[in-house]
């Protein structure tokens, strides 16, 4: 799929209620998303989560910019092979939980190459997440970059096995 225009979320009061989630793809393999367009969540309306990748094994997301994300901008959980690369998201610095991208319970997630700067997380990085591998990402404004601890049945559930790369400037 590629993006060239904006697409912009429909106003809280046009969505309804039922919905936390304004873009959502589940069980989509090899699903490619990247153009040069803006995704404009009009935020401020609402803050539900502006675009889910669930059990999308092999995704690839670039060169698109998020603004104003409705929640967090990118959510990306159950998959795997998911590479997100030249991005640019951003959300005002006073806004709650605009994470720029989540991850959950997925492995072999790269991230690089790209600008967050929200009211949240940049990147969190969720429990079952393992191989997340994220570099050459500027953060700011907002929360960097966060591991997120899940207590599930008294079990810490983590993720594992994560490489940052900063670079000194």
């Amino acid at each position: 799929m590629q993006i060239f225009g904006t697409i912009l979320a429909p106003l809280r009061d046009s969505w309804g209620a039922c919905s936390r989630r304004w873009l959502s793809f589940t069980d989509v393999d090899s699903m490619i998303v990247n153009g040069s367009g803006v995704i404009n969540g009009q935020g401020e309306d609402w803050w539900g989560d502006a675009l889910l990748f669930q059990r999308c094994d092999g995704l690839q997301l670039s060169g698109l910019t998020h603004i104003n994300g409705p929640g967090f901008h990118v959510y990306v959980v159950h998959s795997k092979n998911v590479t997100i690369s030249n991005v640019t998201i951003t959300a005002p610095e006073h806004s709650r939980n605009t994470d720029g991208i989540d991850i959950s319970n997925s492995q072999g997630v790269i991230i690089r190459d790209s600008i967050i700067g929200t009211g949240d997380d940049c990147i969190a990085i969720k429990g079952g997440t393992k191989f997340l591998d994220i570099s050459n990402v500027k953060c700011g404004p907002g929360h960097g970059i966060r591991f997120v601890k899940i207590l599930i049945t008294d079990v810490n559930y983590m993720a594992s096995y994560v490489s940052i790369v900063f670079e000194e400037r």
